[in-house]
């Protein structure tokens, strides 16, 4: 938040809104003025927030401390494509579009709150690789660092800041978790595949999970654990004459360890699927916190009761993504689903729905909007 913005508060519903800028400038002055926000991620543990620029800047701002405190630059100023925290937020690293990964360590001085941003090293995988770097993941023990395209994935150790590990992918275009219920394994998700890898990159299990849909026309686009590691959202998009369907998909962590050709996860019902734009997070309690068609932010508590869903199937040549086959019998819930705050969406903000994310360390949600981010803060996030 720079000086001159405003902050609005609403105490009944304890929510805070900051970096909303107060400046008076016309459309075409903005458009000439800002650097669009390209990637955006939040420390897990909390106050520092960095986001990366078309102009190869990734700014880092101390939420605490109210102030941006340090911003660092790629090289020739090339966007910055993706950016990643570890877990315990002591590293940062982010990549552009020449395919360098640059590793940063973040610590507290014991002398002072001042935080320490030293630059470990800049590792190009540019020679390695085809296409852009389409995913960053550190592994929980910081012992090494995953690089992903869409056909290859690569570890770069950071020990000797060296690639270690590089393997073709069966499936292109995944999405990638840590196992939740196995830190020593990592699962990509595709459109109609799923596999499971060591962190040597070597294939531990390759599942058909048949997502519904053309695998063509399917990609992936987010993917998030529950709090209590048992079950795995995935969401699906599906582009057809210009008109974007989305199909969410409810994976059983447990069954995605243990030999098998098949997995066939459940499908969330079509009336709250039609509602979901992006999964943000789980609340322990598993609460998805969602942006919803009406550009609000949302709530729904996923039901146990396992007939409340759809077990997906194969579907048959054609079928639209979001209603597949199916010959088990499902219950159609109520919308139960509650709105917790909406926010002033206008055409830029739209542009860059993807990069929202929830932030449940400080109790905030977290969007890009006219080339800064704003920060709503909101109890029930936590």
């Amino acid at each position: 938040m720079q000086s001159g913005e405003e902050t609005r508060q609403n105490v009944e519903g304890g929510i805070e809104t900051e970096g909303l800028t107060n400046n008076p400038l016309t459309h075409n002055d903005l458009s000439e003025r800002i650097d669009p926000i390209t990637v955006l991620e939040a420390s897990p543990t909390g106050r520092i927030y960095s986001y990366g620029t078309e102009n190869g800047l990734v700014h880092l701002f101390d939420l605490h401390q109210d102030r941006l405190f340090k911003t660092l630059t790629s090289q020739d100023s090339l966007s910055i494509e993706q950016i990643s925290w570890s877990y315990d937020g002591k590293y940062l690293c982010f990549s552009d579009t020449d395919r360098m990964v640059f590793i940063i360590s973040v610590t507290t001085d014991d002398r002072s709150p001042e935080l320490v941003v030293v630059t470990k090293a800049e590792v190009s995988v540019r020679n390695i690789t085809k296409g852009p770097i389409t995913q960053l993941l550190f592994r929980p023990d910081l012992s090494c660092l995953l690089v992903s395209t869409s056909n290859t994935v690569h570890t770069i150790s950071l020990i000797s800041f060296s690639i270690v590990h590089s393997a073709e992918l069966r499936i292109a275009e995944c999405k990638w978790i840590v196992h939740p219920q196995n830190p020593e394994l990592i699962i990509g998700f595709g459109p109609e595949h799923t596999q499971v890898l060591g962190w040597d990159l070597i294939e531990k299990q390759f599942y058909i999970t048949w997502l519904a849909g053309s695998s063509e026309q399917l990609k992936v686009d987010q993917v998030i654990a529950t709090q209590d590691k048992r079950h795995i959202l995935v969401q699906k998009s599906h582009r057809d004459n210009n008109v974007t369907e989305k199909g969410h998909h409810y994976f059983e962590t447990s069954k995605l360890s243990t030999p098998s050709p098949l997995r066939v996860p459940a499908v969330l019902p079509q009336d709250i699927s039609s509602e979901i734009v992006l999964p943000l997070s789980f609340q322990s309690d598993n609460r998805l916190i969602f942006l919803s068609r009406n550009f609000s932010i949302c709530s729904w508590k996923i039901p146990s009761d396992s007939g409340r869903f759809i077990v997906a199937s194969r579907p048959r040549p054609n079928n639209n993504i979001d209603t597949p086959t199916s010959s088990a019998s499902s219950v159609t819930p109520e919308k139960e689903f509650e709105e917790l705050f909406s926010l002033p969406w206008d055409s830029t903000s739209r542009d860059n729905l993807s990069l929202c994310a929830v932030w449940g360390k400080e109790k905030s949600f977290l969007y890009p909007r006219n080339g800064e981010v704003v920060v709503v803060r909101c109890e029930v996030l936590g």
